[in-house]
């Protein structure tokens, strides 16, 4: 193999890796784009579904808090009832924030995708290094 198809070899190499690069950022925008799309219904329908419960979570409040009031004083069984209420909002919350953390939104494919391009240029590189090596120290240069 002489310097000119050396030469031809890591120029096709070179607009392959290029090539590979461009399709993988549009791969990369079109899945942020369906993460975010995903995101944004997942938020609609949490508050959708928040305004409902919300209005339900007042009256069922209010029953609570007229029960309890048989056992003890009206503001003890507010405060009961109000306790009970925060404690589960707070679990809500959490959990709601787990489902629009990083992690979740992550887009996994893309990044797997381009860690299997990062190995094969290696791979590909370091073959054609050792195949160099191999016909420059046998003369065939």
């Amino acid at each position: 193999m002489n310097a000119t198809e050396i030469k031809m070899h890591a120029q096709g190499l070179l607009d392959d890796t290029i090539s590979l690069f461009r399709k993988e950022l549009e791969l990369a925008r079109a899945e942020l784009s369906q993460k975010v799309s995903q995101a944004q219904s997942g938020i609609i329908s949490m508050m959708a579904g928040a305004l409902i419960a919300f209005v339900g979570v007042i009256f069922l409040g209010h029953s609570a808090t007229a029960l309890l009031e048989n056992y003890v004083s009206p503001s003890g069984a507010a405060l009961i009832v109000a306790l009970v209420f925060l404690v589960i909002g707070g679990f809500l919350l959490m959990s709601a924030r787990e489902s629009l953390s990083g992690k979740a939104l992550k887009p996994h494919r893309t990044i797997q995708s381009v860690e299997e391009m990062a190995a094969h240029a290696r791979n590909a590189t370091s073959g054609q290094n050792r195949e160099f090596k191999r016909e420059t120290t046998t003369g065939k240069v």
